[in-house]
């Protein structure tokens, strides 16, 4: 994909969560896609594969929160098909009001503007490096 096509791939998903729309983040999705979790939320599984599975963490991520947003402040293409993509997550948590900020990073690779495989890391470093760069 060109700069241009991640760039457009990457509003349609995080506009599409921070929206709270669920279905138009499914779209960016391929029905067989797989999300590995980088670990940072204790109710979270580590890997959902699907959209069935995507919608199940869909509701688990967003369930202790009243607002949730995420994201892309940067988004760079390694390959064709694959990219990084900082992300900052900023949320309200239900009930208590906290404020939650995290930044993380995304390995995104694609097939036919969709999203295959999508993996959250910690810092740029260990995106980067599951993608082999």
């Amino acid at each position: 994909m060109r700069n241009d096509e991640w760039q457009a791939l990457s509003e349609r998903a995080y506009g599409s969560w921070s929206r709270g729309d669920l279905d138009g983040w499914l779209d960016v999705f391929a029905p067989d896609c797989v999300f590995v979790a980088a670990g940072a939320f204790p109710d979270v599984d580590g890997e959902y594969r699907g959209h069935e599975e995507m919608r199940r963490f869909w509701r688990e991520l967003r369930a202790p929160f009243d607002s949730f947003a995420i994201v892309a402040e940067r988004i760079e293409p390694l390959a064709a098909d694959e990219a990084v993509a900082d992300v900052r997550f900023t949320a309200t948590g239900k009930g208590s009001g906290a404020r939650v900020e995290l930044e993380f990073f995304h390995r995104v690779t694609a097939r036919d503007g969709r999203v295959i495989r999508l993996s959250s890391h910690e810092t740029r470093a260990e995106a980067l490096a599951d993608a082999g760069a």
